[in-house]
């Protein structure tokens, strides 16, 4: 196999995995206020789920979840061209956090599963800004 191609195949597996990511925040948000939970989410093993909520400065992601099998957890969103992560964890199969907003933007939960795949179950509130 050529360096070109290797580049080739590397670069696609990059855009192919953007795609993948910006599609699965494609779908209707999380509203704020409104308490969202998933049972039994299954994840293919090595692929990544992903909940994502509209949040303005002062909001609260109050989240937590519990999986069949180690996931890595990320809540991350863009500023700019950046993916900024203020949240990561690695291999685990509970977890929670209060995290409170000071950029506003779209966040997103990121789960992604291991080599055994696994089952999710989430429950994420934003808890608004209080005046």
């Amino acid at each position: 196999m050529s360096v070109a191609h290797t580049r080739r195949s590397r670069r696609t597996a990059v855009a192919v995995a953007a795609c993948l990511a910006l599609a699965a925040c494609a779908s209707t948000p999380i509203e704020r206020g409104v308490p969202w939970s998933v049972a039994q989410q299954p994840i293919a093993p090595w692929e990544t789920h992903e909940a994502c909520a509209d949040v303005v400065d002062g909001d609260r992601i109050d989240f937590n979840f519990d999986a069949t099998r180690p996931v890595d957890l990320d809540v991350y969103y863009h500023q700019g061209a950046a993916v900024i992560i203020p949240l990561s964890r690695r291999a685990v199969v509970a977890d929670g956090a209060v995290l409170e907003v000071r950029i506003p933007g779209r966040y997103c939960l990121a789960f992604k599963a291991g080599a055994e795949g696994a089952l999710v179950s989430y429950r994420i509130t934003i808890r608004p800004a209080t005046g």
